[in-house]
Order: structure tokens, then C-alpha cells, then sequence
């Protein structure tokens, strides 16, 4: 790369700072907040004045009352700057109001406390006097506190939250006591700037939904305003996110914050680990320095940065027929974003909606909600097209470059929105910019890929031999889609990844002309060899078990085996048992019999398929269970037929399966008999997740969090704490009626009495049970993933697409692949017992290990690792 490049590069980060931080700096909000977008804070401009001469009208009616107790607020706020803290409250309603899932006003109003409270500690900073000092020359010189305490806390984090918690020890360390305000402090001094801004800004409305157990009300646009901003984000061509793609390559990660982008400011912004706890930070921290005396850095900083050292382009053609069918409304495949808003239902005056039965109200809140989500929902679509076509086009001919970074589990994550762990119509975006030569000692693998995305008549469930016939069978049908996508549409939308299919096709045809004009072809897609049931596969290889092994490819076979078929098979005996027999459960009302019959019958009829079944099985292994299951089945079955009935328009057209109440109960009558059969099929996987709960309810009773290492040597640690909930009774401002209203709000309490975080977030047991087992498997995935793209490095192969346990390289390399992905799955697994290396950790933390005597390890079997290396279909 030349000088130019990354002049142009560090001036393309200079605007990502500009478009992102405006006048603040907090991380999370340029990630996540609609604030940042300039097309909100042109809103929140124009509102600007009008609320700080409102809020200073409300603190001076307030100073003149001739009666009365002040108000606490009032001392707080005096002595800030309103027009700060009127812009940081606009801030914090514009992401509410923007936000695909809404928050609160409790929660609004809490976070508006702690931006106040964090501009108290800021003046209380800037108020610290220098101090003067006598250098080695003997010249007195002038030292600033204030800016040392403000560059410390900036380079501790890269988070706001943790920013302000520095600076407050910085603070402590002078002699100054910095603020500590409660929960209800904070609420406090908070409502005068959320009444100021719902009284006078005349951008935001209040909506209130109606539950059983409680109501919960949100903040959203005014309907002009919302359409204000539609028709502004329709108008620019220029709407981007922060994280943008680099056009050099990126930094290498040489720390926690040392990486990624050039600039200091903006890699300043980036965590190498995201999400991660103190402990976590300073274990990382001490592997660099160990490896750094070694000259290295640890491994999977290694894999990081060779992952983020891949150059990629655009797939121009496929951006075409994406942004094609988005403006002609084809919804290609069920996840396809939709962009259709519907007429939201009138909220019920009180006196009306006392009148309902219970079933009627049960009615009106979910068709209420499903509507609300649903047109949220597809404004958030219409805003992440929008964006996702202008940066793809903005780098249409150009190559570039992904940061990257890690979670706590290790798992590797791209950094811009706009990035091929997406969706299929995005994925299909992406090419690798180093193309290498297609021809007949390596096109089978792009045939192959075509066949496995395209999943038509089942294909990608037979042999690959198979596969590649069924390519020559259909070249026709896919030459044909290649030279008309837009003609092809409902053929190629059958496909099982519709885009992806279509992108292989367009390539397959570019390559077959080529050669037929005896031309060579360099190909840039590469084709994925993905995991068969990851999740299954570490379980049996951990457990040596060979039975489930062979259900998910890890023992050779001449055709691929179907975990999800195997599971079908199950549950559509069972329920033909049951049909059959008619018996009663034990302690099963006649009522609740007849009812279950009934579904029973009904999913008979229905047809229950691997389909239907694919996701409960995914999941198992990652602590799903029968409330999971329930969901699941409701969402890909019910669900769908719901929103066809919407999409449709017949306001005659029911729904198969009855009310909401009957779907859910239908759900439930297939999810347990889907619970029961899945637990038979994936032994190894059962007896495991008992094992990791164990292990992870010995540490949360003593309050500890789950700490291990993964093979690759990444520091997990896995804490998941309880939030105690406070009330606190204040005024909040009344559309309705004009005024003030005595009102009720409840938040999550951070602190005790005392103030102290430690006491008042204890471990949760229950998250700490259900995270243990997912999180576990999720850093071998990553561990497996990241020793492979090291091996691969090794074997110089520096371009490849790696998605948690889907990996991909250009055809020249699948070989390479095709051996590498199986040799370090049994590197992994050979000398390393995933249950062992918990198990240590576990009993060195507890302070009575005798609480784990009677723990029983998961069974071993004879399953032979290196049977893997001879399987065609464990990574296929």
C-alpha cells in the first residue's frame, strides 16, 4: 500500500469520529444509538433551544415559589451547564424513540441520572487546582490534575461506564469525594430535563402497553416527526456507520486497545475483547506481556489478526438483485427483511378496555404488540438497507478491509455492520479480493457449493459425488438463472440460501464460458465447509462417544448421516404412538387428555419434518429446553403462517392452528414430545450440560463466576450477576393533562446502601446454570476455528472466510482445507479433556470441594479421533 492509501485512510477515520461522536465519547452509543445518525441530531438541533428556554422557565418558577419543600433536583443541577444536559436527554430519547427494541422511561430516565451525575463529577474535576512542581533544571512548573485525571480515564477503556468509574477513583485518590448517587437520586435529578424535553421539544409521543401483570410505557416519534426522518434517510446517499470497512489493511491487535484501526482516537474507541469483566482484562493483559518477552503475541490474538488481514470486494452483481428485489417487494426467503408498515391499533380509553373479558383484552395486547413490532421492525429494516447498500456501493471496484474483534467466549466478530455474518442476501455480498485459478483439478468444490446452497431435493444430504452430478444433471437450470436473475426469481428463491445459490450460479456460468472460449478463469467466492451440528460434534468428541459421533459425521460413512432426520423419525413415532394408544398420563385431567389428543392428531395431519425439528436440535446442546423448544416451534411454524395472513391483507383468513392461546398449547404438546426425543438421540450432549451445571451452581452458591482456558489458551470467564430492582415514587410530565403527575417508576438498583457493587450484584445462579453450557462450547468452536486459521497460515494459505464453524477458501485451497479443519478438530480433542480442564478450574476456586465429591463425569466411549480425519461429512 502507498502513502496515499493511508493518508486517505486516516481521513476516512477522521470522519467516522466526526460522524460518530459529535460531543461525546461514550462507545456504546456509537454502536447502538440513533443519536449519533446526523439525521436524529438535526432533530435534536432544532428541539435544542426550545427545551433549554423551557427548562430554565421551570427551574425559575420553581426558585420563585413562595411555598413548599424545593425540590432535590434543584441544588444538583444549578450549577451545570442546561444545555448539556438538555442535548445528553435528547440524546438518550432519541435512542429510545429509534431503538428497534424499545426502552422504557424508566430506563430513560436512569440513564439521563447518570450523564448528570457524570457532569457533576466532571465539574468537580475541573475545579481541582494544579499543582506546581520543580523540575531537574530547578524551574517551577505548572501541573494539571484535572487533565491527567481526564487523560487517565480516557485511556483506561474504551467504555463510557468504565471511563467515569476510573475517573471517580482518579478523583478519590486527590482528596476529592466524588458523587455516588443512588438509583433514586439519580431519578430525581433526572426528571426535570425528561419533563422539559417531553414538555417542550414536540418530537416525541408516549405509548403505553397493556399487559396482565403489569404496563409498560415507551417513548416513540411523533407520527410527522417519524415520517420526517423516513423521508430523510430516503433522500442521503451519504448515511454510514462508525465502524467502517478500512481501505488499508488493518493494525495488528498488540493489546486490549492497541489494534484495528490507525488513528489512536478511533482504535482508542475498540476493545480487542468486548463484553469482558476486570478479571478477564487482566489476564489478557498478562498473556501479552508474557508473550511479548517471548517476541510473539498469544495465539489467538495471532488468529485475530491474520482473520483481519484478509482483503475482500463486493459482489457488485449480487448488491443489484438484492436492491432489486427490496424495491419491488420480493421477499426472497424468510429472512429477507421486510419493509411493510402497518396502521398500528388505537389504544382502548380506560372505561373500554374494563369492559373486556380477559380473553378480549388477551386478544387486543397481542395484536397490539405483534403490530408495534412489526412496523419497528421494518423501520429499522428500511433504515439498515439504506445503509448497507450505500457502503456497498461506496466500495463497489475497491478493496478493503475488516477489524475484527473478540467476546468473552473468544468468538471472533467483525466490527462493521455491514459484514458477511449476516443474513443470506448480505453474506452473498462478499468476495475474496485474491482470486485464485478455477479449473478441473478444483472446480468440484465450487459445484459442490453450489449444490449445498441451492439444498434443492434435498441434495446437500447426499454423497458428494452426488452433489456434483446433480450439478451437471442441472447445469441448464443454473446456467439459465446466471444469465437472467431478475427473470429467474421464483426459481432461484426455492433455493435453502437463496442469494448464496445465485452468486455461486453467476459464478459457475463465468467460469464454464471462460473455458468454453478456452480462456482461464480466476475465481474470488469461496466455497464454505461447514459443521454438521458443531455444538453435537465437541460433545461427542469431548465424550468420546461414538454412537452420537456418527450421527454428526465424526465416524466415516459413505453418506451423510441426519441428526435432524433421526429426531423427525423419533417424534413422528411417538406421536404416532400416541395417537394409537389414547392412554392418560399420570395425573393428566380428562380434559387436558382430549386436548393434547387433539393436538396430537393435528400435528399428525400437519406433517412434522426435519425442518420443524432443526432448530430444537441445534439449540439442545446449548441449554435450550422445553420453554426454548416451545418458542422455537412457534416461531418457525406459527409465526410464519401469521405473518403470510398479515401479508395477505384477508381480513377474512384465520389462522390454522386457532387463537394465540391454542397455538402456544399446540406448541407445547410437540416441544415436550421433541424434548423428550432429543435427549435420546444426543447422549453424550445430555450427560455433558448436567456436568458443566454441576460445576457452575458449586461456584454461584459461594458467588463466584466460571473461569477456564480454551485449548488455544484464551482467558474465559463467564459472570453473570443479579439486578435488585428499587421503586421510587416522582413527578413525570402528563401529555394527557398538561402538568405534573405523581408517578411510580422501577430500575435496576446498581449498588447497596453503602454504595458498593460487589454486595449488590451477586452471581445469578440461574443465568450462571443456563449460560455454562453454551458458553462452553461456543470457546471450542472459536478455539477450533482459530488453531485452523493458524494452521493454514502455516501452510501459506492467507485468504479464507471463517463464521464461527463455517469455514471457506477459494477451490485451489479446499484440499487444503478439507484437511486442515479435521486435523486441528483432533488436535483439539487428543490430549485435551474439555471436562477435566473445567473441573480444575472449578475445584481450585471453591473454598469446600468436597461440595463436588458425588459429581459424576460424563461417560466415555470408544469413538477413535482419528476416524475424523477419514470423514467426509463431519465439515462438508
Amino acid at each position: 500500500m502507498s502513502n496515499k492509501d493511508y493518508t486517505e485512510q486516516i481521513l476516512r477515520e477522521q470522519v467516522m469520529l466526526d460522524r460518530g461522536t459529535l460531543r461525546f465519547r461514550n462507545k456504546e452509543d456509537r454502536q447502538k444509538s440513533k443519536s449519533k445518525s446526523i439525521i436524529y441530531i438535526n432533530k435534536i438541533e432544532q428541539a435544542l433551544e426550545k427545551v433549554i428556554e423551557g427548562l430554565k422557565n421551570d427551574i425559575e418558577e420553581v426558585e420563585q415559589a413562595s411555598s413548599g419543600r424545593r425540590p432535590l433536583w434543584l441544588t444538583e443541577i444549578k450549577d451545570l451547564c442546561l444545555d448539556k444536559l438538555v442535548f445528553q436527554g435528547l440524546n438518550c430519547f432519541a435512542d429510545a424513540a429509534g431503538a428497534t427494541e424499545k426502552s422504557s422511561i424508566n430506563t430513560v430516565i436512569n440513564k439521563i441520572g447518570k450523564r448528570i451525575e457524570a457532569e457533576k463529577l466532571l465539574l468537580l474535576i475541573d475545579n481541582i487546582e494544579d499543582r506546581t512542581y520543580i523540575n531537574k533544571k530547578g524551574v517551577t512548573k505548572k501541573f494539571s490534575v484535572k487533565n491527567d485525571i481526564k487523560r487517565k480515564a480516557f485511556e483506561h477503556s474504551g467504555v463510557y461506564e468504565k471511563r467515569i468509574s476510573y475517573a471517580k477513583h482518579l478523583t478519590n485518590l486527590q482528596g476529592v469525594i466524588s458523587p455516588n448517587w443512588s438509583v433514586s437520586r439519580r431519578t430525581h435529578v433526572a426528571t426535570p430535563i425528561y419533563n422539559a424535553i417531553l414538555k417542550y421539544s414536540k418530537l416525541f409521543d408516549k405509548r403505553t402497553i397493556h399487559g396482565f401483570k403489569n404496563t409498560k410505557t415507551y417513548l416513540e416519534y411523533k407520527p410527522e416527526i417519524q415520517k420526517e426522518i423516513e423521508n430523510e434517510f430516503n433522500r442521503v446517499d451519504w448515511m454510514k456507520p462508525l465502524w467502517d470497512f478500512m481501505w488499508v489493511p488493518p493494525r495488528d491487535w498488540t493489546g486490549m486497545y492497541e489494534g484495528g484501526y490507525l488513528t489512536p482516537r478511533l482504535s482508542g474507541l475498540c476493545r480487542m475483547v468486548k463484553q469482558s469483566t476486570f478479571k478477564q482484562e487482566e489476564q489478557i493483559r498478562n498473556d501479552f506481556e508474557k508473550a511479548k518477552r517471548q517476541g510473539t503475541l498469544p495465539k489467538y490474538a495471532l488468529a485475530l489478526n491474520a482473520l483481519q488481514k484478509v482483503p475482500l470486494k463486493i459482489n457488485q452483481r449480487l448488491v443489484e438483485i438484492v436492491e432489486y428485489c427490496w424495491k419491488n417487494d420480493i421477499r426472497v426467503g424468510s429472512k429477507f427483511p421486510v419493509k411493510k408498515i402497518y396502521e398500528e391499533m388505537p389504544m382502548l380509553p380506560v372505561e373500554d378496555w374494563r369492559k373486556l373479558s380477559k380473553e378480549a383484552k388477551a386478544r387486543h395486547i397481542f395484536a397490539s404488540k405483534k403490530i408495534i413490532s412489526r412496523n419497528s421492525e421494518a423501520r429499522s429494516n428500511r433504515d439498515i438497507m439504506a445503509r448497507d447498500l450505500a457502503t456497498a456501493k461506496e466500495n463497489f471496484n475497491r478493496i478493503f478491509w475488516i477489524v475484527w474483534n473478540l467476546d468473552h467466549r473468544m468468538r471472533f466478530y467483525p466490527m462493521t455492520s455491514l459484514n458477511y455474518h449476516r443474513d443470506d442476501h448480505i453474506k452473498s455480498w462478499f468476495l475474496l479480493a485474491n482470486g485464485a485459478k478455477l479449473d478441473l483439478t478444483n472446480d468440484h468444490w465450487l459445484r459442490i457449493h453450489l449444490a449445498n446452497t441451492g439444498d434443492f431435493e434435498k441434495i446437500s444430504k447426499k454423497s458428494l459425488d452426488e452433489r456434483i452430478q446433480w450439478v451437471a444433471d442441472n447445469e441448464y437450470f443454473i446456467m439459465e438463472i446466471a444469465r437472467d436473475p431478475e427473470g429467474t426469481v421464483d426459481d432461484w428463491s426455492k433455493a435453502d440460501k437463496p442469494f448464496q445459490f445465485l452468486a455461486a450460479c453467476i459464478e459457475y456460468s463465468n467460469y464454464i464460458t471462460a473455458t468454453e472460449n478456452g480462456e482461464d478463469y480466476i475465481c474470488h467466492l469461496a466455497p464454505a465447509l461447514d459443521g454438521q451440528n458443531s455444538g453435537c460434534q465437541h460433545y461427542s468428541a469431548a465424550s468420546r462417544d461414538r454412537a452420537t459421533g456418527d450421527l454428526v459425521g465424526l465416524v466415516p460413512s459413505d453418506r451423510p448421516k441426519d441428526v435432524y432426520q433421526k429426531l423427525a423419525d423419533l417424534v413422528n413415532a411417538e406421536l404416532i404412538k400416541i395417537s394409537k394408544e389414547r392412554k392418560k398420563q399420570e395425573g393428566e385431567t380428562q380434559e387436558d387428555f382430549k386436548e393434547r389428543l387433539k393436538y396430537v392428531d393435528k400435528w399428525l395431519a400437519f406433517g412434522v419434518t426435519r425442518k420443524h425439528l432443526k432448530t430444537n436440535c441445534m439449540t439442545y446442546v446449548y441449554s435450550s429446553k422445553l420453554y426454548g423448544f416451545q418458542k422455537q416451534i412457534k416461531k418457525d411454524i406459527m409465526d410464519e403462517e401469521d405473518r403470510e395472513i398479515h401479508e395477505s391483507g384477508d381480513p377474512n383468513r384465520t389462522h390454522s392452528w386457532g387463537s394465540e392461546k391454542e397455538q402456544k398449547a399446540a406448541c407445547l404438546v410437540l416441544a415436550r414430545i421433541s424434548f423428550d426425543c432429543v435427549q435420546q438421540v444426543l447422549t453424550s450432549a445430555k450427560e455433558g450440560m448436567e456436568f458443566f451445571i454441576e460445576l457452575a451452581s458449586a461456584l454461584a452458591k459461594e458467588n463466584k463466576p466460571v473461569s477456564w482456558r480454551t485449548p488455544i489458551g484464551f482467558p474465559v470467564v463467564q459472570k453473570y450477576t443479579k439486578n435488585n430492582v428499587v421503586k421510587i415514587k416522582c413527578f413525570l410530565y402528563d401529555m394527557e393533562i398538561k402538568k405534573l403527575k405523581r408517578s411510580q417508576i422501577t430500575l435496576k438498583n446498581e449498588t447497596d446502601r453503602n454504595g458498593d457493587k460487589s454486595t449488590a450484584n451477586p452471581i445469578d445462579p440461574f443465568s450462571s446454570r443456563n449460560g455454562i453450557s453454551p458458553n462452553v462450547i461456543h470457546s471450542y468452536d472459536a478455539s477450533h476455528m482459530a488453531l485452523t486459521i493458524l494452521k493454514l497460515k502455516e501452510q501459506k494459505v492467507d485468504d479464507f472466510m471463517m463464521i464461527h464453524d463455517s469455514f471457506s477458501v477459494l477451490p485451489e485451497h479446499s484440499w487444503l482445507l478439507y484437511d486442515t479443519v479435521r486435523e486441528m478438530f483432533v488436535y483439539q480433542y487428543q490430549d485435551h479433556c474439555m471436562y477435566m480442564n473445567l473441573y480444575k478450574s472449578v475445584i481450585a476456586k471453591l473454598k469446600d470441594p468436597d461440595v463436588l465429591k458425588n459429581l459424576k463425569f460424563p461417560t466415555k466411549g470408544d469413538l477413535d479421533l482419528n476416524l475424523i480425519k477419514q470423514s467426509d461429512y463431519c465439515f462438508s
